[in-house]
């Protein structure tokens, strides 16, 4: 059972912590089950907001994703069937993973085309391999960039 609830019934914060440090620190020490240290759900199935949002008005990134022996960001929509595959081998030392049953797994997008949708680590620019251009159709084909 939690030790500390908070039930907001209007459309108010329900908990708010600010700090010059870390506001809010979460931590889970379950050995095997697949627990968060923080959990976000949003549980309106007609609502659209996200479980977790993270937002930086300075010049940090919104969210960061790290792990020493799994992949950074792991993302996935719907059922992409993962069992029936041997992605997941790979999937572990990604930085970012992403898998869907009805749609691209990992998306990129570029609005200046000039920009490319993959640069190289280290590049000044895009290059021609790492700057393909998409498929006629995004549903039925596959596509890779590689990019360093």
């Amino acid at each position: 059972m939690a030790r500390f609830t908070s039930k907001s019934t209007t459309n108010e914060t329900a908990i708010l912590a600010t700090s010059d440090g870390e506001a809010v620190h979460g931590e889970s020490t379950a050995p095997t089950s697949f627990t968060a240290g923080l959990n976000g759900i949003a549980s309106n199935t007609g609502g659209i907001a996200a479980g977790v949002l993270g937002e930086s008005k300075g010049r940090g990134p919104g969210v960061v994703g790290k792990s020493i022996q799994d992949a950074g960001v792991i993302g996935f929509r719907g059922d992409p069937k993962l069992g029936e595959t041997t992605v997941s081998n790979d999937a572990g030392h990604a930085g970012v993973f992403g898998a869907s049953d009805d749609g691209a797994g990992v998306l990129g997008y570029a609005h200046n085309r000039r920009a490319g949708r993959c640069t190289p680590l280290g590049a000044s620019g895009p290059s021609p391999s790492a700057a393909p251009s998409p498929p006629s159709s995004w549903a039925t084909s596959v596509w890779t960039a590689t990019c360093c």
